[in-house]
């Protein structure tokens, strides 16, 4: 028949366990959060460099517009003045000097059609999939060995991640 101070050691050794495995858990929960916040600003991060490389490009894209579209306004301009104030003498060599500043803007202007950036997507991971029910920090399970083998278990953890 067990005596109270046996008792007492039993309960002071399987507290001392409980306390070491919640460390344990806790741990094995830290090292879990660290490789899922890693991914996490990985994946922010590269977010960040198509979003800038994007918006870089459609800034150039309005860029070059905007210089085209202000060559065609001054163009026009030029040949509005031209028609109302040359005389019929000069329409030749005006014409020579149009015809060269249409095939300069037409080499240097900006496609006026419709600019659409690229598609960005996030496919999240099924993680409830991924894990097919399992627990990803591990699970906890107890042993009714006798004596005093009697313990605490914490089984290994079983870890599944999508890089």
């Amino acid at each position: 028949m067990p005596g109270v101070n046996q008792l007492n050691d039993e309960h002071k050794r399987y507290n001392e366990d409980a306390k070491k495995l919640e460390r344990t858990i806790k741990q094995q929960g830290k090292i879990i959060k660290q490789f899922v916040d890693a991914q996490v600003n990985a994946l922010l991060q590269r977010l960040e460099t198509v979003k800038n490389e994007t918006l870089e490009h459609i800034q150039q894209q309005k860029e070059r517009l905007e210089v085209s579209l202000a060559a065609m306004e001054s163009f026009r301009s030029y040949s509005q003045e031209i028609k109302t104030h040359s005389r019929v003498r000069n329409m030749m060599k005006v014409a020579s000097e149009l015809h060269d500043r249409v095939d300069n803007l037409l080499r240097s202007s900006v496609s006026l059609r419709e600019y659409h950036a690229p598609a960005i997507n996030f496919v999240p991971t099924d993680f409830l999939q991924l894990t097919r029910g399992q627990d990803i920090i591990g699970t906890l399970s107890t042993s009714a060995l006798a004596g005093r083998h009697r313990r605490l278990l914490l089984s290994q953890p079983v870890v599944y991640f999508l890089a």
